[in-house]
């Protein structure tokens, strides 16, 4: 069993939209080497520090499965269900975690804030698995 482990440097905007709104075919555009393009209702993420997206591919059986993971700090409350999450790179490139048929899995980690009072920074963590993953596309 094989794996590659691939950094995506530089990680300047994050954008996420409703699940119903994702391109129609996104992992086929993907397997063909085309970008989707991503609907025109995007909410911006607030975020603190780099967040950071990652994605490691295992090989085995002839086959490949990759898992992307975006890391963000942030003060907004993040929906854990019904959205899609782009990550757009320093040098313009952008990648989408979820599809028209698989939402990404969205899962809160620690927080931190002033004592006994309301969380003011927490950290998420955006996970999405397949065989094109994360999907390249255009914002």
């Amino acid at each position: 069993m094989e794996t590659i482990l691939t950094n995506y440097p530089g990680v300047k905007r994050i954008v996420r939209f409703r699940f119903s709104q994702a391109p129609k075919n996104c992992e086929l555009n993907a397997a063909s080497g085309q970008k989707v393009i991503c609907p025109y209702n995007k909410v911006d993420v607030q975020f603190f520090g780099v967040p950071l997206l990652v994605s490691t591919t295992k090989v085995e059986n002839n086959g490949e499965i990759t898992e992307a993971k975006l890391t963000v700090r942030s003060s907004q409350d993040l929906p854990f269900l019904g959205w899609c999450y782009v990550a757009e790179l320093e040098d313009g490139s952008s990648y989408m975690l979820g599809s028209d048929d698989r939402m990404p899995l969205v899962s809160r980690g620690s927080s931190s804030g002033v004592p006994d009072g309301e969380a003011k920074v927490k950290s998420y963590e955006i996970t999405f698995k397949g065989a094109f993953a994360p999907i390249p596309c255009l914002i």
